[in-house]
């Protein structure tokens, strides 16, 4: 999550918490704070931009963190990101 979009951080967090176990939750809400990992910092600006390059790159070093920890991730992400916020 990217730094001036407090509400929007705000209801990702708030729809995915109730979903997922402790440590999710502490991540998620470490990213909602900023603290992001650098891996999600790269990718989470890389979806405001409208070249594709960068978000491939940025997917692919996501997917490299530990041998299936990335594509949890990832999943549990895209899973929460495609849902209406309400």
């Amino acid at each position: 999550w990217t730094t001036g979009h407090a509400e929007r951080n705000d209801a990702l967090c708030a729809a995915a918490l109730p979903h997922t176990h402790r440590i999710s939750r502490a991540f998620l809400r470490a990213a909602r704070d900023g603290l992001a990992d650098a891996r999600w910092q790269r990718l989470l600006r890389s979806l405001e931009r409208p070249d594709d390059a960068p978000l491939a790159a940025a997917i692919d070093d996501v997917l490299a963190f530990g041998a299936s920890s990335g594509l949890d991730m990832l999943a549990g992400f895209c899973s929460v990101a495609c849902q209406p916020l309400g």
